[in-house]
């Protein structure tokens, strides 16, 4: 699958694909389980061009935004979330209404570094825009930073961009999202899962008193799930 920016239309972009994936499995009256990846947001990262980036990860909203729209809230469950983070960074401290891809900027003028050299708002920890072979930082005032392909910056220089290791995001939505509050470790979003959906290991832990009616008297779950990012979509279903 090419990026966004490199193939307006030859190709389905991830909303057409989600779109079309739950056209087809919703009509299964049992449910069904769909995970969708939005892959080119860390592969872009792992070539820090953060335009890439940040356009990929626009092209995910929208599928999450699809996905939202063509399911009900009331019998479906939506998870997104992340596997996790990269060395991406932002730097202060650019004034509102600086450009992303452009040098931070404040009172209208560039903020510099001791080295009397202005700096970008994005940039890396490490990657491949190092620029080992410079005597001194370079110079970002001869780079044209908002091109699709632009090298951002980076303070260690590497072959590819690491991952980070902060904690991410889970975001849910519907029925069991509470299942999902707090800070937990990544390998119990699954078990969640299977818990709401009552599939795999999921069914052999008891439910607690009185949540036997949330599962509809006897209802499948039906799950959608996008990964960045991870979107899960669970739906309640009724039995024929």
């Amino acid at each position: 699958m090419s990026y966004k920016l490199d193939d307006q239309i030859n190709e389905p972009t991830l909303e057409d694909m989600t779109a079309k994936a739950i056209e087809i499995l919703r009509k299964n009256e049992k449910g069904f389980y769909l995970f969708v990846e939005g892959g080119k947001i860390d592969m872009a990262h792992h070539s820090s061009k953060a335009k890439k980036a940040l356009s990929e990860t626009i092209e995910f909203d929208n599928a999450v935004r699809r996905a939202f729209n063509m399911t009900n809230p009331d019998e479906t469950m939506i998870v997104v979330t992340a596997d996790h983070s990269h060395t991406f960074t932002i730097a202060g401290y650019p004034e509102r209404g600086t450009k992303i891809l452009s040098k931070v900027k404040y009172g209208g003028k560039d903020t510099r570094g001791e080295d009397n050299l202005p700096y970008l708002t994005l940039g890396y920890n490490n990657g491949p825009g190092g620029r080992i072979n410079e005597s001194r930082r370079h110079n970002v005032n001869l780079d044209k930073t908002d091109d699709k392909d632009y090298v951002y910056p980076s303070g260690i220089n590497l072959a590819y961009e690491t991952h980070g290791g902060e904690d991410v995001l889970v975001f849910a939505n519907g029925p069991w999202a509470h299942l999902l509050v707090g800070s937990f470790e990544q390998n119990f979003i699954p078990v969640a899962m299977a818990y709401a959906a009552r599939i795999g290991p999921g069914t052999q832990v008891s439910l607690p008193s009185g949540e036997n009616s949330l599962l509809l008297n006897g209802t499948h779950l039906q799950t959608l799930l996008l990964s960045l990012g991870v979107l899960v979509v669970c739906r309640f279903l009724k039995d024929t």
